[in-house]
């Protein structure tokens, strides 16, 4: 019985160290997505922080509606891009992905 115990505390102590891990990966992956053929660029890291966005200025004279569109698309692509690397790191660790793949555009 105390045998079992100490194996359970060694995989669980593996398995945060592995988490701690993945976390310090994910925080220096970034991910580019795109919209309006690369007239907007949002940058994103793996732990799904914007750190830039990217505005071509010939835009900036077009309807706010549309530009709003645009960023949200690139936006959404950098989400996508960043779960999909999340899932491939997550994948055989047995923890979960912090965001379901997916959704609208």
């Amino acid at each position: 019985m105390k045998g079992d115990f100490g194996q359970l505390m060694m995989q669980a102590l593996k398995l945060q160290e592995s988490f701690e891990r993945m976390q310090e990966e994910l925080a220096s992956i970034e991910k580019v997505g795109e919209a309006g053929g690369g007239a907007v660029t949002v940058t994103m890291t793996g732990q799904f922080i914007v750190r830039s966005v990217k505005i071509d200025p010939a835009l900036m004279e077009k309807d706010a509606e549309a530009l709003q569109k645009l960023i949200a698309v690139a936006v959404n692509g950098a989400i996508r891009q960043v779960a999909a690397q999340t899932m491939g790191q997550v994948s055989g660790t047995g923890l979960m992905p912090p965001v379901p793949l997916g959704g609208p555009v």
